[in-house]
């Protein structure tokens, strides 16, 4: 697909109805309110058959990522300060 296809069907994507727009100059306002129901439901039925547990991991392989990481990595098993 082109770029230009992809945008003619973004132009045409609506997640919900301009007139339940969330008041903007509200500090509190809710940024994503357009697709906030969609997540939400997205989430509910996610959360039915997968649960997340404590250890997910997610290496470069599942995100490309060409950036600089600002973070260490820390990897217990291969520890050579002893």
């Amino acid at each position: 697909m082109t770029f230009d296809k992809f945008l003619h069907k973004l132009w045409y994507l609506h997640f919900s109805k301009s007139h339940n727009a969330a008041n903007t100059t509200d500090p509190n306002c809710d940024n994503l309110w357009k697709p906030r129901h969609i997540t939400d439901m997205l989430y509910s039925s996610y959360s039915k058959y997968y649960a997340l547990s404590e250890h997910l991991a997610v290496n470069e392989a599942t995100v490309p990522f060409k950036e600089m990481i600002t973070f260490l990595e820390c990897t217990p098993s291969t520890n050579t300060d002893e």
